[in-house]
């Protein structure tokens, strides 16, 4: 008899822990998986053929998976003790910046971020699921809404720029989908060393012409005293990404400074870290597992990393076809300083950001200078009367 109750004990336990773990849905969304039998891949910024396969598997479950959690800290006044449902984008921003995060600070170990990360209330965990909540609400995003790409691309800026783990570290978004050179090298040296503002440039004289002779600023590199996060929101078509990029898809995943793509489908978010060859699948982590929160004993600090919470973090891996995601997504690359933005400048030139596609479109554009909209452009009367011509444009650069 006990040995019955046992047995339908054990099964209950099993059938139950299969359905939290796909409480919203399938792994990924049924009509999207990947039957590629690709053996050539590309995975942030490296390139494995079949005999690194061992190699490639290796890396992909060294990337953190961070999925859907249930049963943490209710978040008051809304009441939600689980983001199972409309919390897939938030994590994979997670994924991205954790990604990120390891290439800024490679000595972290991977029980420190088991603590940033944790779904629990406090500063010891600013990136866990409250604090990604929060960011959310000054960008008038409440708990229980499904963010975008864009909105994720915010969230991660304004949670670094509010941590004390973030101290030397910038986030930049481009929320227009390019990247003003200019604007990044000014920012970047105007960034604090020791509490003192870094000296002003020179004067630029009269010799410097902008078109022949670029002011110093530009042409004589000054170290950095933080890193960067270029963050990059896109829309590549209009129902489906438009064929004409996958070239260039394939091309951003090869760069030295990738840290990852968030996409997918509409309310079914992927944080994806590798292409195949050829640009049709893609492989990624799928957040849409719900796993139990982690518990914070009463009075510590921190966060136990048990051996079950260390095996939550691994896993979630998915091959989906580049064709059947949706054309909204964002890309994330890291620059450790001033030399690697420059060559992350020449790269994306020569390629994602290129001039000569052969057909193809760029993802994105580098520009040397922002437009000068204030400038005389000789139009006088070619304003219409009672128009003030004055420039209402947004800035397309937020820096923290």
């Amino acid at each position: 008899m006990e040995s019955s109750i046992g047995n339908l004990f054990a099964s209950v336990t099993s059938v139950y822990n299969r359905a939290i773990a796909t409480s919203d849905g399938s792994n990924p969304q049924p009509g999207t998986e990947s039957n590629s039998e690709a053996t050539e891949w590309w995975c942030l910024g490296e390139f494995y053929d079949t005999s690194r396969a061992r190699e490639r598997r290796e890396r992909e479950l060294g990337i953190m998976w961070w999925s859907y959690r249930s049963g943490f800290s209710e978040m008051k006044p809304y009441g939600f003790t689980s983001d199972t449902g409309w919390g897939c984008m938030l994590r994979c921003s997670q994924m991205l910046l954790c990604q990120s995060l390891s290439l800024h600070r490679p000595s972290i170990t991977p029980d420190t971020y088991l603590n940033l990360f944790a779904d629990v209330p406090g500063k010891a965990h600013p990136f866990g699921i409250h604090g990604m909540c929060r960011a959310g609400l000054g960008r008038d995003k409440f708990p229980g809404e499904w963010f975008g790409p864009r909105e994720g691309c915010y969230v991660v800026k304004d949670l670094v720029g509010g941590s004390r783990t973030g101290e030397d570290l910038e986030v930049m978004v481009a929320g227009e989908g390019c990247i003003y050179r200019d604007k990044v090298v000014e920012e970047m040296e105007k960034v604090e060393v020791g509490g003192e503002p870094l000296p002003p440039p020179p004067p630029i004289s009269s010799d410097h012409d902008p078109l022949y002779n670029p002011p110093p600023s530009l042409s004589s590199p000054q170290d950095w005293s933080k890193s960067l996060l270029i963050l990059i929101p896109l829309r590549l078509g209009v129902n489906g990404i438009d064929g004409r990029y996958r070239k260039n898809i394939v091309e951003a995943f090869s760069m030295k400074s990738f840290t990852g793509m968030m996409g997918g489908t509409p309310r079914h978010a992927i944080y994806f870290y590798g292409v195949d060859k050829g640009g049709g699948g893609l492989r990624g982590k799928d957040p849409h597992t719900t796993q139990f929160a982690p518990r914070r004993g009463r009075g510590e600090g921190k966060v136990k990393a048990t051996r079950e919470y260390r095996d939550s973090v691994r896993g979630g891996d998915v091959t989906v076809r580049l064709e059947s995601i949706d054309p909204s997504l964002a890309l994330g690359f890291y620059v450790r300083g001033r030399e690697e933005f420059e060559a992350f400048v020449r790269e994306a030139r020569e390629g994602v950001a290129g001039e000569d596609l052969e057909g193809g479109k760029r993802l994105f554009s580098v520009e040397d200078r922002a437009p000068d909209y204030g400038g005389d452009l000789g139009l006088e009367g070619c304003v219409m009367d009672g128009e003030e011509g004055e420039d209402k444009s947004e800035d397309e650069w937020e820096f923290i």
